[in-house]
């Protein structure tokens, strides 16, 4: 995705610096947002699908919840499978509209339902929302996917809508298929390439996005299912697929997403040989995540619920302000070490010397 840096952007640039500071910012400039649990995968690696949709909240306390701390620069709406939201369009209207100044909207979708997905993201672009970006779920060649995400369809389907998405692709929405390496699909990641560009010849290497599985109790609810941290070769291969031993093209300062994604991906190595978070994490400074029942957490991966947006009447802004403690605890290192691109690439925002070693 290639768009000029405008006023949103240096504004989200300007907010992760400040987050550096030793004071902690009124609130995040990035939220990470479960929107449902609902989900038709299956997945080996993830067991939100097994989950209750529960007491998730409704669009009418989303706004009142979103009207009450305008300021958001990036959202991420997950799941589950978000788009089986069917007030998933009128979430997104209510966040473009109480944040003026959103520079990023992203969400992913494992692909089950591709006429469904076209049709809402063609609805969300309707919206001014200034970034949409969009991950397309396969873990796998076709075989391998249908085994790893549990669902007959699960590549058909993805591939169908990652065709559909990126016949509208535009200045200022991207999508990408999303491979999550683990030691399940290590050995046949260099085939997923060549069996998408079967089906959409033209597919792009960097139209690939590549993640390390992660445990995590309170979302991914699959603690003990895989290693506590990646393995060193699947760090390897990571960088090795997505073409990091070839020095970057200057055109990458023209892609933010393609150059945060290689800043994230050269400090992996580093995590998973320390166990050491690379950068200071900056979760509860720069970044939050919120479950769908509205319950607040400091990121995907440490299960620590800070309280519940029901019982401060929906304001986001005092549930993050009464979270102050536990973001001192963060920024002292006393927590879950991770290395997850939902809290890291906030936190190499936040530490600007570093991320400029990652610059072409």
């Amino acid at each position: 995705m290639r768009l000029a840096l405008g006023r949103p952007e240096l504004l989200l640039l300007g907010r992760a610096l400040r987050a550096h500071r030793r004071s902690r910012p009124d609130l995040p400039f990035k939220l990470t947002w479960a929107v449902t649990w609902a989900c038709q995968s299956g997945c080996q690696l993830c067991t939100i699908w097994k989950r209750d949709n529960g007491d998730q909240l409704s669009l009418t306390e989303i706004r009142r919840f979103l009207a009450s701390s305008p300021g958001f620069s990036w959202v991420d709406l997950t799941g589950g499978e978000p788009f089986l939201r069917d007030d998933l369009v009128d979430i997104a209207a209510a966040v473009v509209q109480t944040n003026p100044q959103l520079a990023l909207l992203h969400l992913p979708s494992n692909g089950l339902d591709p006429e469904r997905v076209e049709r809402m993201v063609k609805d969300l672009l309707a919206l001014p929302v200034r970034r949409l970006v969009l991950t397309v779920s396969a873990d796998g060649p076709p075989d391998l996917n249908v085994a790893l995400r549990g669902h007959p369809e699960a590549w058909t389907g993805a591939m169908d809508t990652l065709g559909r998405l990126r016949a509208l692709s535009s200045e200022r929405f991207a999508v990408y298929l999303g491979v999550t390496l683990s030691e399940n699909n290590l050995a046949e990641a260099p085939d997923i390439l060549p069996a998408v560009r079967r089906e959409l010849p033209g597919f792009r290497p960097d139209e690939l996005h590549w993640n390390l599985a992660q445990e995590s109790e309170h979302f991914y609810d699959n603690l003990h299912e895989i290693v506590d941290r990646p393995e060193l070769e699947q760090v390897a291969a990571m960088r090795a697929l997505s073409g990091d031993a070839r020095p970057p093209h200057l055109q990458a300062l023209r892609d933010p997403v393609a150059w945060l994604d290689r800043a994230w991906r050269e400090h992996a190595e580093r995590y998973v040989r320390s166990g050491v978070t690379p950068v200071r994490c900056r979760s509860l400074w720069s970044s939050a995540f919120l479950d769908p029942e509205g319950t607040l957490y400091p990121c995907i991966t440490w299960d620590k619920p800070l309280g519940n947006l029901r019982d401060v009447d929906l304001d986001f802004a005092r549930l993050w302000s009464d979270a102050a403690p536990v973001a001192d605890e963060v920024a002292a290192g006393r927590c879950p070490q991770c290395w997850t691109a939902c809290e890291a690439v906030p936190s190499l925002l936040s530490s600007l010397p570093t991320l400029a070693r990652s610059l072409p």
